[in-house]
């Protein structure tokens, strides 16, 4: 047996030295990292050199003596050098210039004499032409700079960054052109130096970055391996490298890039990896490699992320390649990293195939030695990805290859599991291929397979395999030859001698079962009796996944976690495999299906427990896992065929449906006589009923629907029954179709296909009679036979065509009559508003009942035009008439539910979360009315999932105010349970605006514990514990209260599962609290720098503005003495006016002014000084923090409030809204809405700089409120709020989204992920506009026509949306005031809220021209 060994980038190719390899291999390199590197140096050259005039140019003639000049002016100038040592750093850009002023005597040493010099100007000035002589790539120039190179070297443990990177560039740049440069600089320790400027400027990016490109310039010499690593290794370096790998978010990739390169150089020049493999460098690079796969395998290839995959591969490969293989997994980590090889393959493989051909080299290195690593790649069906590469050349397929000649020479088991991953016939196409690699490898693959799996020998030969064999061994040479003929006398059976195992073998499958090929159908893995009923769900489940193009099931690895949630299915997998697989993409892991209820089990408390089920996660893959101990459900649905399970009777968690409630809604007599009522067009109906004890309908007439109890003996009654059905056949509602409908109902018929409709013609009154007559004699108690009238669907009006008798008898055969039908699938958002999800109509021949199972699944439109009507408006009518129909009948069913008990539901937590509705369309030739069918939740939702990417989504915006999606009800009912019963600390009651958290919290069955400092706040008595701190807002005392509240808890054996705070002044004590009790939350550091507003802006490298901290007015003298206000001081961070002024630790936009100059900005900050000083002039806005202020350069575009969730450095959540124009000159907020107007791009830019400005300040975990500008240049921030938004934003997100951000700040402090459908896409419920009210201009109007008790009516009517921010008793005007209360309108028009917002302002006097004039506060939203 031949097998191949690990392969590695240090492979010597024959007839090649090891040497020449290398040379040849960093010679090219070595053009490529210098083309790049020189790119990057232009632009931090650009950076750095801003003392050079940029319209000089470089000159050409008379370059010579224009450089001699500068340095005759240099050594005579006095203290007049600046502007002749910019002009000569100008100059030295061109290489003639160069050679003249190294040649010019004294010149490198007038040079080096001011770099050494004590004025830091001249010093930077004269390094600049250091770094421009630096660039040549003439060797006597780079020579000439070696007496500065000790200067260099001492430079990189100074404190001016600037000077520090500028040096090590130029560093970067002499190193790799000349040995005795090198040996000079080795010599004078540049490898210490490196080491100890990368540890002092580790937080600087910008020089981890230099440091980086200096260090790969050296690490890329000839002599490295002996001279340069070996001092490398002894020094600090790698493990400094190592802690720099992962990407800053607000950076870049550069610095990773740089190291990682260096890391690869590193492994590639020794075969000695073993000091790097202790530092945990494979560890390291493995970990990054999962995480980068993990974003490229969602589409996020970043620009130049591809620099930094491909060092991390060759990293990797090198040092797996050069290490024992005992520890192998230890260091490589989990077994995350093999589909990531294969994603980053796969998606590198058009644009960047050698990368591709790199991945699969590391995924060869790792299974060279490790059995675990081979098997991990078939239980992961990994193998179908690579087999699908074969046909890629540039060595794709040969490293392919070698990965299966891995797989297959461990275990026969391996070579099996290969067979039956479809190998054989790759190998067939591969050894077609004319590279004799190929032919070689594919050989030695066949040949392990085939000796380990006789199986895959019979299908060798099936495929013609002889044939290639012998065709290969006429054509091969030597080995090949050999190798072919040693196959065909030894290992494949003769063609003529096939056994009867061979053939093609066909499993019987149950009747009521697909008939499929049995192999096809059941799992590789899946270990399922074919057999039982749970068996047979399972070949359904396959037979789907594989028609959705999904891998088939597969065991769960050991070891694999999961949260808590836990969203579970018993039953058939097709009614909601479309919800299994969304929610497996956005909660991996909890999306389980059961396909038998002995997997489930009730425990003491009435909690349902998972002890097994098949688990749904990313990309649609499924696993068969078992769970010990047992998962605790969190939301359940069952369906046929387990629809009414007694384990699941009576459990506490949150139940979609139940049985009861699917028999009820299923049932086609129930559903219609509540229909009916409700004013719902059915078909009519005459419904023979035989009563049970159970039967609660009464016999008559309701709407259409006429009911008959049967009575027994059924003979005796017989006449009176054909009395009933020959009148209702005779009856008006009847006369006008040719024919009737016959039809059972009952419970045993609920979705079922023994339910299924007849058509009978009315002609013959008998045969319906007898037909009738037959279904009676079946029924049982409880059952019905239902005899309705036939709906003619909705058709064009037929026009005359004249044709000739050829075209008659010659033409093409008569279209048939077509009829349809709607399916509409309607959800139940978390208030409890229904919300459609999906419609689409059923096509069939109109001369037999329309089935799911039997009908072309297509849209609404198409339909309507294969019926003959085109008028688009005449579609877009149906579909308002459809979906207004579907959802009265959800309302129907929510107002019924209603008035259940719980156990009629079938449980205290059971209610309806989705329906399927069947409708059709009739007309009676002067109006078109929409007739329900019936409800089939289920089978609306299985037979439309498939289609579902060419549903047609309307623009119109009331069709998109209605759009649910199917998982929102799931996930938040779901976290709700979850969230029942823990205990939450709040610090910080917070104003009247924050009462209403306190109700929320009692709604979630949440237990609060308060901190607050007010000991008779209003909140004290509506909480389960108070703590009262008397001097809270003392935040100088914020460490001493963190320990004391601590104390307390301890003291009074209170264990808070989370700590959280929506009281601004609260934030960091909050943070405090939460890092000493190790509960999850934002750091006190991260809150910190959100909390003071121009430290926020210092902080972050993108979005901010220039801004200045002010706490005397001799600060602001300071800063007008460096250039504040002037023009260009924004190059320099310094502020332009006009700004504004506001309070630094400030809320509400309290003491925020707009100023146009230094004098204005002295007379504000004089007046806040005296009005403002402590807590009591002003309570909760931030005084406790002292009445520092910030002065912040004014920036223009539309201001937006971005709304995040976050967890655990995870977006889950955004929302945004705009903000009108704001009162001049205070920035009082005046209008606002949501959803946001703005382009999807520009919304997508303002939720992507929020969520990257949380992350640069350190907030991880939280519910946040990040304010921000949309310039023509982007989004610029304002502030960060490190708490929930207030004002409005709670109540419209939650009625516009059903998302409340006060359970996802509860339930991020408790550790549970609030897991959303979408993270920034969910579908918005309408629009809100809204108007704030303000005291100074509207006292008049809320004494009278806008009193809070008018409001407060029109908002109980649902007029109106109030949101109250102030007590009916602070209607008081002041110079610091606060909005009083919020009015909106809500419309499924944005445009219509504004207009009604408009005309209610002008009726409660809210509009109030010039002063408050609201058609220019509305204006910058049309």
């Amino acid at each position: 047996m031949w097998r191949l060994s690990s392969v590695r980038h240090k492979a010597v190719p024959p007839g090649r030295s090891l040497e020449d390899f290398k040379l040849k291999r960093r010679e090219h390199e070595k053009v490529l990292r210098r083309a790049r590197k020189d790119q990057q140096l232009v632009s931090k050259r650009l950076l750095l050199c801003e003392y050079v005039d940029e319209t000089d140019t470089p000159m050409d003639a008379n370059s010579g003596d224009q450089v001699i000049h500068l340095v005759h002016e240099l050594q005579r100038s006095g203290q007049e050098k600046e502007p002749h040592l910019k002009a000569l750093s100008n100059s030295l850009r061109n290489p003639s210039a160069q050679t003249v002023f190294i040649k010019h005597e004294n010149s490198m040493h007038l040079l080096v004499g001011l770099l050494s010099g004590s004025q830091a100007q001249w010093r930077l000035l004269a390094l600049q032409c250091l770094h421009e002589l630096s660039q040549s790539h003439q060797p006597n120039v780079t020579l000439a700079c070696v007496p500065a190179t000790p200067y260099l070297l001492t430079y990189l443990s100074g404190q001016s960054t600037k000077l520090t990177e500028l040096c090590l560039y130029t560093l970067g740049n002499l190193c790799p052109d000349s040995d005795v440069v090198r040996d000079k600089l080795l010599a004078q320790g540049i490898i210490p130096a490196l080491n100890n400027c990368m540890e002092s400027q580790r937080y600087n990016l910008a020089v981890v970055e230099a440091v980086g490109f200096t260090l790969s310039q050296l690490l890329q010499a000839k002599d490295a391996a002996e001279k340069i690593i070996p001092m490398v290794l002894a020094s600090g370096l790698p493990s400094n490298l190592l802690s720099v790998l992962t990407p800053d978010p607000q950076f870049g990739l550069a610095p990773a890039i740089e190291c990682a390169w260096c890391l690869h150089y590193l492994t590639c020049s020794t075969l000695d990896n073993s000091a790097l493999r202790a530092d945990g460098a494979l560890s390291k690079c493995s970990s990054l490699l999962v995480s980068l796969g993990g974003a490229v395998s969602k589409g996020n290839k970043e620009d130049g992320m591809e620099l930094l995959v491909w060092p991390l591969l060759r990293s990797v490969g090198n040092l797996l390649s050069s290490g024992p293989t005992e520890d192998m997994s230890s260091q490589v980590g989990d077994l995350h990293l093999l589909p990531v090889l294969c994603a980053l393959a796969r998606a590198y493989l058009p644009s960047h195939p050698a990368l591709a051909r790199e991945s699969i080299w590391v995924l060869n290195n790792l299974t060279a030695d490790s059995s675990e690593f081979c098997t991990a790649l078939l239980d992961l069906n990994l193998v179908p990805e690579l087999i699908q590469l074969l046909p890629f050349s540039q060595g794709i397929n040969t490293m392919i290859l070698r990965v299966l000649c891995n797989i297959a020479h461990k275990t026969n088991g391996n070579c099996s599991q290969l067979a039956q991953a479809r190998l054989v016939p790759a190998l067939c196409a591969t050894l077609r291929m004319s590279e004799p690699d190929i032919v070689a490898l594919s050989l030695e693959v066949l040949f392990m397979l085939v000796a380990g799996c006789p199986q895959a020998a019979e299908e060798f030969v099936e495929q013609n395999g002889v044939a290639l064999l012998e065709a290969v061994q006429y054509n091969g040479e030597g080995d090949i030859r050999q190798r072919a003929a040693h196959l065909l006398e030894h290992h494949l059976p003769s063609q003529h001698t096939l056994s009867l195992s061979s053939l093609p073998r066909v499993a019987v499958a149950p009747p009521d079962a697909p008939s499929l090929p049995l192999g096809s159908v059941q799992s590789r893995h899946l270990k399922l009796p074919s057999c039982g009923l749970d068996g047979r769900l399972n070949q359904l489940l396959q037979q789907a996944l594989r028609e959705l193009n999904l891998p088939e099931t597969q065991d769960l690895l050991p070891g694999v976690g999961h949260s808590d949630q836990c969203l579970c299915v018993l039953g058939s997998p097709l009614p909601y495999l479309s919800m299994l697989l969304d929610a497996g993409q956005r909660t991996p892991g909890d999306a389980l299906l059961c396909l038998s209820p002995s997997w489930l089990s009730r425990s003491s408390s009435s909690s349902l427990m998972v002890h097994k089920a098949v688990t749904f996660d990313l990309g649609g893959r499924t696993f068969l896992s078992s769970f010990s101990p047992p998962r605790k459900v969190t939301y359940f649905l069952s369906c046929d065929p387990y629809l009414n399970e007694e384990v699941t009777h009576e459990t506490d968690c949150p139940i979609g449906s139940s049985g009861s409630l699917g028999k009820l809604w299923g049932d086609v007599l129930t559903s219609r006589v509540l229909l009916q009522k409700a004013s719902i067009n059915t078909p009519p109906t005459l419904a023979l009923l035989n009563p049970s004890a159970e039967t609660t309908l009464q016999e008559g007439i309701v709407g259409a629907v006429e009911l008959v109890l049967l009575r027994k003996p059924l003979k005796s009654n017989l006449d009176l029954i054909r009395n009933k059905v020959f009148s209702f056949l005779e009856s008006k509602a009847v006369r006008h179709s040719d024919k009737v409908v016959l039809r059972h109902s009952g419970a045993r018929f609920v979705g079922q296909a023994a339910s299924k409709p007849v058509f009978l013609s009315l002609d013959s009154m008998e045969e319906v009679w007898a037909g009738v007559v037959q279904l009676l004699r079946g029924l049982l108690p409880g059952e019905a036979a239902l005899l309705e009238g036939f709906c003619p669907p909705l058709k064009h009006q037929a026009h005359l065509e004249v044709r000739t008798w050829e075209e008659y008898t010659g033409g093409p055969p008569p279209i048939p009559d077509l009829s349809f039908r709607l399916c509409a699938v309607v959800t139940r958002s978390p208030q409890d508003i229904p919300l459609i999800y999906k419609l689409v109509c059923r096509v069939g021949a109109s001369d037999a009942p329309l089935s799911h199972h039997q009908s072309l699944c297509q849209s609404l439109e198409t339909t309507l035009k294969e019926c003959g009507f085109t008028d688009p408006m005449f579609a877009v009518s149906l579909r308002h008439l459809a979906t207004k129909t579907a959802l009265d009948c959800l309302r129907l069913v929510m107002e019924t539910e209603s008035n259940m008990s719980s156990e009629k539901r079938g449980g205290v937590n059971a209610q309806t979360d989705m329906i399927g509705v069947d409708l059709l369309f009739t007309s009676d030739g002067a109006t078109i009315k929409p007739v329900v069918l019936g409800f089939h939740p289920s089978l609306c939702l299985q037979y439309s999932y498939p289609d579902q990417e060419w549903e047609i989504k309307s623009s119109d915006s009331e069709m998109e105010a209605c759009r649910g999606t199917l998982l929102l009800t799931p996930l938040i009912r779901s976290q709700r349970y979850l969230m029942r019963g823990k205990t939450v600390l709040v610090i910080g009651a917070g104003g009247y605006s924050k009462n209403f958290i306190w109700e929320v919290a009692s709604h979630y069955q949440l237990k609060v514990i308060l901190v607050d400092g007010d000991p008779n706040h209003s909140a004290s008595k509506m909480v389960d514990h108070f703590f009262a701190v008397p001097d809270l807002a003392d935040h100088q005392q914020d460490e001493q209260h963190c320990m004391l509240i601590c104390d307390w808890l301890t003291a009074s054996d209170l264990h808070p599962d989370g700590c959280v705070c929506f009281w601004d002044d609260c934030v960091i004590l909050t943070s405090q609290i939460c890092n000493k009790l190790r509960l999850r939350g934002p750091l006190p550091g991260a809150v910190s720098i959100a909390k003071e507003k121009s430290r926020t802006h210092l902080h972050l490298l993108s979005y901010a503005v220039p801004c200045l901290h002010v706490e005397s007015v001799s600060d602001l003298n300071k800063a007008a003495e460096r250039g504040l206000g002037r023009p260009g001081a924004a190059q320099n961070g310094i502020v332009r006016f006009p700004a504004v002024m506001k309070l630094e630790y400030g809320a509400g936009a309290v003491g925020v002014r707009k100023v146009d100059s230094l004098a204005q900005s002295v007379a504000h900050f004089e007046r806040i000084g005296g009005d403002l000083k402590e807590e009591t002039d002003h309570p909760g806005i931030g005084l406790g923090w002292g009445n520092a202020m910030t002065l912040m350069e004014y920036v223009g575009g539309t201001e937006h409030d971005i709304d995040v969730i976050i967890f655990s450095g995870q977006l889950e959540g955004a929302f945004v809204s705009d903000n009108g124009p704001t009162r001049p000159p205070t920035f009082t907020e005046t209008t606002a809405q949501m959803p946001t107007g703005l382009a999807a791009d520009k919304r997508g830019q303002l939720i992507k700089a929020a969520y990257h400005a949380c992350l640069g300040c350190g907030l991880r975990d939280g519910v946040y409120n990040i304010e921000l500008k949309m310039t023509e240049l982007g989004p610029r921030l304002i502030e960060i709020n490190a708490r929930m938004g207030g004002f409005y934003l709670r109540d419209w997100i939650l009625q516009l989204y059903g998302v409340d951000l006060v359970l996802a700040a509860f339930m991020i402090a408790c550790g549970v992920r609030p897991r959303l459908p979408s993270v920034s896409d969910l579908p918005a419920g309408g629009h809100f506009a809204g108007v704030m009210c303000v005291v100074s201009q509207h006292l008049q109007a809320l004494r009278t026509t806008s009193s809070l008790t008018y409001l407060r009516s029109l908002h109980q009517k649902g007029a109106i949306c109030l949101s109250e921010l102030a007590a009916a008793d602070e209607l008081i005007a002041g110079e610091y005031e606060e909005p009083f209360c919020n009015v909106a309108m809500r419309d499924t028009c944005a445009e219509r809220a504004r207009q009604r917002l408009l005309a209610l302002s002008q009726a409660l006097g809210l509009h109030c021209p010039p002063h408050y004039d609201l058609t220019f506060f509305l204006s910058q939203f049309s």
